[in-house]
């Protein structure tokens, strides 16, 4: 089993943009009527502010479902991202997968 290299990071969850915030960091390309978008604009690897984080969460409650295309993640990087929205919860009946080296 592949172990994923937990931080000891402070955990900085950041609260959603305010409801009708206009996204002025990302785009939002509605996919499928009331639910699914795809976001882009904002390199998912590198150190985001909170105010970009602040709006991909307004996006998830937006539109309850959310993709990227052509992001390229560590195993570290992908659980630096997600501990701006809240606590490491891992799936256990799923295996991790191997970073491309």
């Amino acid at each position: 089993m592949l172990a994923v290299a937990l931080t000891t990071e402070p955990l900085v969850p950041v609260p959603a943009a305010p409801e009708g915030h206009r996204y002025e960091h990302l785009t939002v390309e509605r996919v499928a009527g009331g639910c699914g978008a795809v976001l882009g604009g904002v390199d998912l690897a590198a150190d985001l502010d909170d105010a970009v984080i602040a709006e991909i969460r307004r996006a998830v409650l937006d539109h309850h479902v959310v993709f990227w295309h052509g992001q390229r993640l560590t195993a570290d990087q992908q659980v630096a991202f997600s501990r701006r929205f809240g606590p490491f919860s891992p799936v256990p009946f799923i295996e991790p997968t191997r970073s491309p080296a």
